[in-house]
This record gives structure tokens, C-alpha cells and sequence, in this order.
């Protein structure tokens, strides 16, 4: 355990090149500058891990702006879980790394931890939104959007909140990496197309944990959904596994004719993909 308060901790980062892992959820500014000053005065490297910078860019705390490099930690993918991947188990738990080998009732209970206390108790208690019950409608509702195109108004009135305060939580998600919004592909002569983004959760547990859809089986309807979630969320974390100059996109003309992902890569469109889910035969 290294304290950087502490001036001998300090003098051992002086003399050694490795690496000081630190795990708060988000960083304190203070930490920050610590570390800033390390960088500057020694060759000691850090990794600095939490999932939000939003509170400290509210602070003006010091990002460490071209001393940092961002890197991404998703859910685990597919390639990542092997042969011990099952789609219907991912569709309806997810593939978040607590969840490996656990029983159905333990899984259960780790997500709605997840949900009850970081969802909806820690981002309030990190003050991104100050109104908690109005968050909480909001997440009983969310879940049943995913792979929607985002229609704020629709929610603001279901969950009986302004317009302008739904979108805020909307960002709140995006930034604590809950979230994925999904822009839809303008880059076209034809005028008639949809340009409101689709909205996604970052893992299918967490979604179904939100509807409370955790037993029995998935109808059919929210099935696909989830599926095409899933394969978004995949589509996602490769990308930025592999650090690959790619956008993500979707298609749709006003007359309901729809591309469901299109993949952009070095700036030209290079794939484009349709989501089809039935039971024994996924495509």
C-alpha cells in the first residue's frame, strides 16, 4: 500500500518505474494532483480507474490533460468468454465479470446490488442528480427503452418529470459509461431520414434487473431487443479494444425502413448490419 500523503511513500515512487494502481470509483481531485506532480517529478506510471469524470470536470479538478491515456473497461465480450459463452444466458444476465459461475439467485442478487446501490443511490450521493426520486422513476422506466430511438418527451411524461430534466439523466448515464447513444447515419442525398439517436444500456443483466426480467423466460418481443443490445454493446467493446478509428450508426427513413448498425472505419462506411432474433436461430 503506497500513501502519497506520506514523504518516504513519495521518495520510493522517485526511484522505482513501476506502476500504482488506484481503484476509487472517481478519483478525488486532490489524488489527482498528487499524481500530477509525481509525473512531473519522477518516472513512477499510474492507473487511475473510476467511471465517471463528470463531477470532477464540474470542480475544475485537474484531468491530467496530455499526461493520461484513456482506456475503456467494458463487460466481457464474446471472444473474451470462450467456450464458456451462452447466448440466452448473456441475453437475459449479461457478461458482467462478478456474475462468471455464479447460481441463478446469487446472480440475481448481485445485480439488483448493482442497481439499488450504485444506480440509484451513489450517483445521487456523488451529486449528479439531485432529485432521487425522480431518478428513480426514471430508471423503472429506462430499461423498457432500450434499443428505442430516444424520445424524451415520451419518457418525461411517463415518469412525470420535465423534458429538459430527463435528458440531464440521460447524460448522467452516458457519462458514468451506463449508457450508449446510438446516432443515426445523416451522411445521405436522401432527406427523408430519422436523425434521433437510439438509446442503449451498457449490459443486458442490468437492463432485465431494471424491467424485472431476471425469471421465467423473455418474451419474444423484449428478447429482441435485448439481442440487438447485446450485439451493439459487442460491436462496441471491440472497438475500443482493438482502438480501431470506427463510429457506429444506425439507418431509418421516415417511412420505417431501417439499417440497424452501420460500422464507419477511417471515415468510410464499411458494414451494415441487420439483427434478426428467434428462438434457435440468431442472426
Amino acid at each position: 500500500m503506497v500513501w502519497l500523503s506520506q514523504p518516504n511513500d513519495k521518495e520510493m515512487l522517485n526511484n522505482d518505474r513501476g506502476a500504482v494502481l488506484s481503484e476509487p470509483r472517481r478519483p478525488a481531485p486532490a489524488l489527482l494532483d498528487e499524481v500530477h506532480a509525481l509525473l512531473e517529478s519522477s518516472s513512477a506510471r499510474f492507473i487511475l480507474s473510476g467511471s465517471s469524470a463528470r463531477k470532477l470536470k464540474r470542480g475544475g479538478a485537474n484531468l491530467l490533460g496530455g499526461r493520461a491515456l484513456l482506456r475503456r473497461l467494458h463487460p466481457f465480450t464474446v471472444r473474451e468468454l470462450g467456450a464458456v459463452f451462452d447466448l440466452d444466458t448473456a441475453l437475459q444476465w449479461g457478461t458482467l465479470p462478478p456474475l462468471l459461475g455464479l447460481a441463478p439467485a446469487e446472480r440475481r442478487d448481485t445485480l439488483k446490488g448493482y442497481v439499488e446501490i450504485y444506480l440509484r443511490e451513489e450517483i445521487q450521493l456523488e451529486g449528479l442528480v439531485r432529485n432521487l426520486g425522480g431518478f428513480t422513476r426514471f430508471l423503472d422506466l429506462v430499461g423498457a427503452y432500450c434499443g428505442d430511438i430516444l424520445n424524451t418527451s415520451a419518457l418525461s411524461r411517463e415518469a412525470a418529470l420535465p423534458a429538459r430534466t430527463v435528458q440531464s439523466y440521460f447524460e448522467v448515464l452516458e457519462d458514468t459509461l451506463i449508457a450508449l447513444r446510438l446516432p443515426a447515419w445523416t451522411k445521405s442525398p436522401l432527406k427523408r431520414l430519422v436523425s434521433h439517436p437510439k438509446f442503449y444500456l451498457f449490459d443486458n443483466g442490468v437492463t432485465c434487473s431494471l424491467t424485472h426480467h431476471l425469471a421465467g423466460q423473455l418474451d419474444p418481443v423484449f428478447r429482441g431487443r435485448l439481442f440487438e443490445q447485446f450485439f451493439v454493446q459487442e460491436t462496441r467493446r471491440r472497438i475500443d479494444y482493438a482502438q480501431a478509428d470506427a463510429a457506429l450508426y444506425y439507418w431509418r427513413t421516415n417511412n420505417g425502413a431501417e439499417v440497424d448498425l452501420l460500422v464507419e472505419l477511417n471515415g468510410l462506411l464499411a458494414l451494415a448490419i441487420e439483427f434478426k432474433s428467434r428462438r434457435g436461430q440468431q442472426r
